[in-house]
């Protein structure tokens, strides 16, 4: 692949994600039906991985999900709902549900915001969101809002 074919991809990409401008010689108006349809198919993934969080935001789910992606590249559904989850409960809108699913992902995952989710270790974990705490003990979780 030559240098500027290359160029012109990742200019391509970064214009139908929302990470950098139009390339030049493309419609923006074109470009920006395949920008909100990238969004709505990410924002479908998220509503897959994390359904009490999507349930819990109800009609707040996709503008939220919009606000927080629309100016960067997909991270994956668990990562992308990880970091809604974190908005919403930040913002103050996670109900029981879903503030118990992302406690649940706090118990089995630890996540810093900009690394790979990594599984948590120990015989004994406990998490929290809000209100909501959970405790593992072996194979034994106990969630409790």
């Amino acid at each position: 692949m030559s240098p500027d074919l290359a160029r012109a991809q990742a200019a391509l990409v970064a214009g139908v994600t929302g990470t950098g401008p139009v390339p030049p010689g493309f419609d923006a108006q074109h470009l920006e039906v395949a920008r909100k349809a990238l969004l709505r198919k990410r924002a479908g993934e998220v509503r897959a991985r994390w359904p009490y969080l999507a349930a819990d935001l109800g009609t707040q789910f996709l503008p939220m999900f919009v606000e927080l992606a629309a100016h960067r590249a997909t991270l994956g559904s668990l990562r992308d709902g990880w970091d809604l989850a974190e908005l919403a409960e930040n913002a103050g809108h996670l109900k029981t549900l879903g503030r118990r699913e992302l406690v649940l992902r706090r118990l089995d995952l630890t996540y810093d915001g900009s690394s790979t989710p990594r599984p948590r270790h120990g015989w004994i974990r406990t998490a929290r969101a809000g209100r909501t705490r959970a405790l593992q003990i072996g194979r034994r979780t106990w969630v409790r809002s």
